[in-house]
């Protein structure tokens, strides 16, 4: 139906394609993967792959895309050092029809794409050729990107939605060690600099910051006390006895949540000597009438089975219950996503978990009208940011697929919400909207 298009479902069923690189003549394509030797030589491979990517024309985000209240973008990370040692040298346990496989940079951000590399097989055996796996998001930042232009260009339009009254919410996701926290520690910092420096109304900034494991919430500006959440008979969740400190400085922010990240529950596992093992929820809140609030959501890393063989009980119990959580995080947007296509009415399962009723209020309030009869929308009452991260090398490939089809699925069910949206009452259109409305029509696609 017309009113479930959808203009970027290329996020998710854009084929694979695959760029023709040069070889010698004298080297059968398999032989550039089937002996330890070789492992150099796919890297030189793959460098001259993510030259190729980088030097064709960026694909920039469609235009619908921006204009949703949900942003969808991916920050890659740059190699550790400890990751260098890595390139080129075999990666243990995996193999395809006995072809040995190679680490390598895999990642390549450009535009608004997240272009990942892998060598093509044929009924598992090597082409020779590198193949690419697309997703186009409403923005990539390359391992060479900074903070700063992740929260200019990403961020602080929340941040003014929240000076201005209303709910700004950043949520940071990826596998464990892919640079999560790094990214968020950085945003709120930056955030809290033109919070502070936005409160023309003397009203302060106030600052919460809590960790949720599971059914637990532990407050960490007040020694991990625990936290009662409770719902206000509105679906909204309350935070029981949740400490809010007031802050005058971008000093003293930095203090406080430097004593409250002290205080999160972090361990060592495979992929990250100190991983976080909770989800963290710092609030922004600003005083005075207007009451804005900015949250920056740190969602612990998710791991596979096979990351967490040489764990103890604890650290799998740890794992599956931060999968369990993240489950049912997807479970919720797998459901948005029917609901603003195919089935309105459909379920969604919030209070499954913990974490998705924290976040009930983002997802349910970022949800925009059908506007006037002139065919402006309605301003949403708040606004989302997720951020995907992912690591480099071709040994996170699983980790990486997995969060960007997470961070596709968003995507498209926030942009079949707002053209659902936009569709609505079309009884009611000026023959101004009609026209609009039609003239797009040429940019987007259409599914049923």
């Amino acid at each position: 139906p017309l009113g479930t298009r959808c203009g970027c479902s290329e996020a998710m069923a854009e084929k694979d394609f695959v760029l023709v690189t040069k070889r010698e003549p004298s080297a059968p394509a398999s032989s550039l993967f089937d002996q330890d030797e070789d492992g150099p030589a796919l890297v030189i491979k793959a460098a001259a792959a993510r030259d190729e990517l980088l030097a064709r024309p960026a694909v920039q985000s469609a235009a619908a895309a921006q204009a949703t209240s949900v942003q969808v973008v991916c920050r890659t990370r740059p190699l550790l050092e400890h990751e260098h040692e890595r390139v080129g040298a075999r990666i243990e346990g995996s193999s395809a029809a006995s072809h040995a496989q190679f680490d390598y940079e895999a990642v390549v951000a450009h535009g608004a794409q997240v272009l990942c590399l892998s060598e093509e097989r044929k009924i598992g055996v090597p082409t020779g050729e590198m193949a690419v796996t697309p997703y186009t998001l409403h923005g990539a930042y390359a391992a060479a990107s900074g903070s700063e232009e992740v929260y200019t260009q990403s961020i602080a339009p929340l941040v003014r939605l929240a000076a201005a009254g209303g709910l700004g919410t950043v949520i940071a996701y990826g596998q464990t060690g892919s640079g999560k926290t790094f990214t968020i520690r950085a945003l709120q910092r930056l955030a809290a600099a033109e919070l502070l420096a936005a409160d023309g109304g003397g009203g302060g900034l106030w600052v919460s910051f809590f960790e949720n494991m599971g059914d637990k919430c532990f407050d960490l500006l007040n020694g991990r006390a625990p936290l009662v959440l409770r719902d206000d008979g509105k679906g909204e969740m309350s935070v029981v006895g949740l400490a809010e400190r007031s802050v005058g400085s971008a000093d003293e922010f930095d203090e406080l949540l430097a004593a409250g990240n002290a205080l999160r529950a972090t361990k060592a596992t495979q992929s990250n000597d100190q991983s976080s093992r909770s989800h963290a929820l710092c609030t922004l809140r600003l005083g005075g009438p207007a009451g804005g609030k900015l949250q920056l959501v740190d969602l612990a890393g998710s791991e596979r089975r096979e990351d967490v063989v040489e764990h103890d009980a604890a650290r799998i119990g740890e794992m599956q219950q931060i999968n369990s959580s993240l489950g049912t995080l997807k479970e919720c947007i797998r459901a948005n996503l029917r609901r603003a296509t195919d089935e309105p009415n459909a379920h969604i399962p919030y209070r499954n978990s913990k974490l998705t009723m924290l976040l009930r209020a983002a997802f349910e309030h970022s949800r925009v009208g059908a506007g006037d009869g002139d065919g402006a929308s309605a301003a949403p009452r708040s606004a989302v940011c997720f951020a995907a991260h992912v690591s480099p090398l071709r040994s996170q490939a699983k980790h990486t697929a997995n969060t960007l089809e997470y961070a596709a699925q968003m995507l498209q069910a926030t942009m079949a919400e707002r053209q659902r949206a936009e569709f609505d009452e079309v009884e009611k259109w000026s023959s101004k909207k009609v026209v609009g409305w039609v003239a797009q029509l040429d940019e987007v696609t259409f599914f049923s």
